[in-house]
């Protein structure tokens, strides 16, 4: 349940410190214009889509012009839906890639702000950071979609056949929020599995969190900021465990 609850402590960290604000908000402005561009060019590309045989029946008097117009309609019925649920299930994944060196930048100061990293854990190459982070980022985003591949058929069970496919969104979201705060510390191959054995669920919980803060209206678009945040909490307080044992 803590875990559930880190976004949460996350927004109020970057709500009542003001040092984060600007660097917070890196992250965001990149995959938001990302998406805005992307989007933009879907959507024209929906509209564009204008078939010869469209055309021939938008031609052919009234009954031809409005079985074209119904089958507008369906295109864009269609369209919409995809286009969100592509968002949706893709939105973390990408931008924990593009927006890879903000997000180090922003975990940074997280663990500056909460009294924490040692430095001499932290590799003295930024490069080496930033590179670290975003092959982990390609490798989870390369295992999600095959993993989202193989639960994809539950889609057609009634009612519940979408959990599946939440799950392996919410873990590997979660996965990606801990890698950040984690390649600064330890760049190489292999990080994740040593540094969440027994900690799965934690990752699980953190995930989900973040997964239905997307229900809420536009908070999606505080995800980044609020899950490298909250993944860096994590690996701070993962980090206390070890001390003091």
């Amino acid at each position: 349940m803590t875990a559930f609850l880190l976004p949460w402590q996350a927004g109020s960290l970057l709500l009542r410190t003001r040092q984060l604000w600007a660097v917070a908000l890196l992250p965001l402005a990149v995959n938001l214009l990302l998406y805005v561009a992307l989007m933009t060019l879907a959507v024209w590309a929906v509209f564009s889509w204008q078939p010869v045989w469209l055309q021939e029946l938008r031609e052919a008097g009234i009954p031809g012009n409005a079985v074209a117009w119904s089958l507008i309609i369906l295109k864009w019925i269609v369209a919409v839906p995809v286009l969100l649920v592509v968002v949706y299930f893709s939105f973390t994944a990408v931008g924990m890639v593009v927006a890879a060196p903000f997000n180090d930048l922003l975990s940074a100061r997280v663990e500056q702000v909460a009294g924490a990293a040692a430095p001499e854990a932290v590799p003295s190459c930024w490069m080496t950071q930033v590179a670290a982070t975003m092959l982990g980022s390609l490798r989870l985003l390369g295992l999600q979609i095959f993993c989202s591949l193989l639960v994809i058929p539950f889609l057609l069970v009634p009612a519940v056949g979408f959990v599946p496919l939440l799950l392996v969104t919410g873990y590997f979201g979660g996965l990606a929020m801990v890698d950040v705060a984690v390649a600064r510390h330890d760049p190489t191959a292999g990080r994740l599995s040593r540094a969440i054995p027994g900690r799965r669920r934690e990752v699980l919980a953190l995930g989900m969190a973040m997964e239905l803060l997307f229900f809420i209206p536009f908070a999606g678009l505080f995800f980044l900021p609020l899950g490298v945040t909250a993944g860096t909490l994590m690996h701070e307080r993962w980090k206390g465990v070890s001390t003091e044992k």
